[in-house]
């Protein structure tokens, strides 16, 4: 990906700002992307993968108490809403509530 950042970009920017100097264009941007190629898609999965593993690092961080700010804050993240979720056992139960009635006695 570097090398069409530091090598190929330029040149389409140059060839595209020529092109719409040429034809007139005042308001609008001609733009060539890479994205549609092969080797992007390696890059495409990377991308994903990231932001999978900070999905998963925000719901923990909501899942220790950590506020929605500071989880968006520490994570660079801009959600709105947020919520913890319960660690669900075999039964649907808490699993945490679940081991408190067992040690005190309940169900």
């Amino acid at each position: 990906m570097r090398h069409v950042a530091y090598t190929l970009q330029p040149k389409a920017d140059e060839l595209t700002s020529a092109l719409a100097n040429r034809w007139g264009y005042k308001n609008k941007e001609i733009v060539i992307s890479w994205d549609h190629l092969p080797f992007m898609q390696v890059f495409e999965k990377d991308k994903a993968e990231t932001e999978s593993k900070k999905i998963e690092t925000f719901a923990n961080l909501l899942n220790i108490g950590v506020s929605l700010e500071e989880a968006n804050k520490y994570l660079d993240l801009e959600f709105t809403t947020g919520e913890r979720t319960n660690q669900t056992g075999a039964a649907g139960t808490d699993k945490g509530q679940n081991q408190q009635q067992q040690t005190q006695g309940g169900n």
